[in-house]
Parts: C-alpha cells; structure tokens; sequence
C-alpha cells in the first residue's frame, strides 16, 4: 500500500500521485524514522540504492489550496476588469509555480510582465483580425460559393503559418523571462528554421499516411533544445526518429486492439526517451515515467475536472506538473561555475498568438 504524505490518505500501490498532489510513498519498513541516519551515511552500503553519486533531482514544491486561492482571485479579478485582469492573473500563477520549482536547492524565478503580455496577446489580435478580416472583405466583393471556399481556405492556410512564429517567438518570451540562480535561459531558434521543419513534416505526414510522425516530433525536439540556452551554453539532444518509428508502429496497433489504452505506455516511453537524449555539458537527463501511472495520472485528472466542474484545475495542475518534475533528474557533472549570464532582448508577439491559438509551447519543449 502507498500512503500520502500529506493528508495521509491510503492507495493502492498502482496509484503514485493522490488526489491533494502529493506524491504517494510506500508505507513500509524503509520509511521509518529508525533508516534516517543510516541513509545519511555516506559509507553505508545501502546508499547506493537511495542516492546515486552525481545526480541532481528537481523538485516541484506547490501546494493545490495556496494555487487554488490565486485561481479563484484571478477569476474575480478578470470579471470586475472585464477580462483585462487575465494577463496579470496569468503572470501570478506563473510566478508562483516557477518559484516553487527547486533544483539544487535554488529556485527557479518568472520574470514576465501582464503589460507585456496583453501588449503581445493585443499585437496578435491584430495579425488574426486582419486575416479574417481580408476573407470576409472577399466574400463581400465576390458573393458565391467558389469565393466562400477559398476564404475558409485563406483562413486555414493564415492560422496554419502563424503556428510557426508562434511556437518560436513564444518560447523565446518565456525563457527569455525564466532565472535560476539569477542567470536567464533563452531560446535563440528563428522562425524561418522552425519552418523548414514544419511544413515540409506535415506535408510528409500526410504523403506517408502518418509514419513520419516519429521524426516530424523529434525534429522539432531537437530544434527546441539545441537552441535553447542557460546564459551561454546551449543544451544538446541526440535522439532520431529512427528509433522511435518502429515502436510508433507497434502502439498504433496496440493502441486500436486496447481502445487507445496502450499509447499511455508509448507516451510514457517516448517521454523517457527524450529525456535521456537530452544533455547539457557533461550531464544528461533521465525520466521515470511509466505506463501505469501516466495512465492513472490522466484519468484521474480528467475525473477530477469532470465532477468539479473545473474547480480542481489547480489540483490538477499540482498533480501534473509535480508528476513529471520529480520523476526528472540530470545525470553527470554540470560545470555551472562556467555558466556566464547572456540576457537577449524579446517581444511577447509569439506569447500572444500561441495564447489566442491555444498552442501548448511549453508542452513541446521543456515541460517546465
């Protein structure tokens, strides 16, 4: 059985996360009192089995009812203000979940502003309104069905080419506006790059009827982390689709036969495998993430928001982001003493348009 250190509720051993967020543990003899100095020794043979010499852990430090008070505050705000209030609620619950993200014992810190993200998400409003404005200009001037077919088609083809900038110009504002240890993280990827990619992998997807997935998702992988830095040094990701594709293949079989039930585990295991290929320095990445429990961490989430109406939204969100951040941890020898601050200058335009588009940026890249 598992206990919850929180509210010490009782789970079965398939459940890893409780209701509240709390990473579950296993109530057994190692958790007692009598193992703690035993396990701070470091000449204890067992140690090994606790702690792995060189290893860094994140920690993700939330709690559901401090999240679920700054939610409910936002929502007040952003219907008294008429819905301006939303940037800087969006900011707070930024700012409050970077800062309870630990890594070696710093925290991280969320620079943005709500200025700058209204100003970016009212810069976006544009772009999207002269678009939809130049397809209904046209069905004005040319009535017919020809000319509403064609606009519905501009339309499409319009949001398809702002998703690019989006991904691009958004991930640059975050990071942009992301600290540890006061140095700032950037992304330096452009917009042109991350085309090249897109299109033509979108096209491929669909000519081979869906097998280039694989390499469609880790091109943009590798995009995403080779341009990524903290200060001035980059992070390096080596995986290929070559080794996913087949595994692909298997889950999407499995995946008909098991109603859909089996991609949890494809899911879980192209999520480790990422991980492991991702590295920064002499130190490498590593995931534990497993079928069983990513499963029961989504089920559990989409019960959750069901029978709440959406009110356990910061539970959910506690319970998802400290699912993935605790189970990371980075492998090797860092090096930060070499780590030199190396701030670039960034607009929040992509922030907007990934904001109106409802793209999930950081989904894609880091997870944090």
């Amino acid at each position: 059985m598992r206990r919850c250190p929180n509210c010490s509720s009782v789970h079965p051993d398939g459940v890893e996360v409780c209701f509240c967020g709390h990473e579950l543990i296993y109530e057994n003899i190692f958790d007692s009192p009598l193992f703690d100095n035993i396990i701070e020794n470091k000449d204890n043979p067992f140690l090994g089995t606790q702690q792995k010499l060189g290893t860094h852990k994140v920690k993700f430090l939330a709690l559901g009812d401090e999240l679920f008070s700054l939610f409910i505050h936002n929502i007040l705000l952003t219907l008294i203000t008429l819905g301006f209030y939303y940037f800087w609620g969006k900011v707070r619950i930024r700012k409050y979940l970077y800062n309870k993200t630990e890594f070696e014992g710093e925290r991280f810190a969320y620079h943005g502003t709500g200025k700058e993200l209204l100003i970016g998400w009212m810069i976006a409003a544009l772009f999207l309104g002269l678009i939809f404005g130049l397809s209904v200009a046209a069905e004005l001037r040319w009535k017919g069905v020809l000319t509403q077919v064609l606009s519905t088609i501009f339309i499409y083809l319009g949001i398809l080419f702002l998703i690019p900038p989006a991904v691009v110009l958004s991930q640059k504002y975050r990071l942009s506006r992301t600290s540890w240890r006061g140095i700032r993280f950037s992304f330096r990827g452009s917009v042109m790059h991350f085309m090249k990619i897109y299109i033509p992998g979108l096209l491929l997807i669909i000519l081979t009827l869906g097998i280039y997935y694989p390499f469609f998702l880790t091109n943009i992988r590798k995009f995403q982390i080779t341009y990524t830095y903290f200060g001035n040094s980059n992070f390096a990701f080596d995986g290929r689709g070559n080794d996913i594709v087949g595994k692909f293949i298997v889950a999407l079989i499995l995946s008909i036969l098991t109603l859909g039930i089996y991609w949890f585990w494809f899911e879980a295991w192209r999520h480790n495998y990422y991980w492991s290929h991702t590295y920064f320095r002499n130190a490498r990445f590593k995931a534990d993430i497993t079928g069983g429990s990513l499963f029961s961490l989504k089920v559990g989430n989409l019960l959750l928001i069901i029978f709440t109406l959406g009110l356990a939204w910061p539970w959910v969100t506690i319970r998802t982001q400290k699912y993935f951040l605790n189970r990371l941890h980075i492998e090797g020898d860092l090096d930060l003493e070499s780590v030199k601050q190396d701030v670039r200058a960034v607009s929040a335009t992509g922030e907007g348009i990934s904001d109106i588009l409802d793209i999930d940026v950081f989904g894609m890249s880091l997870g944090i």
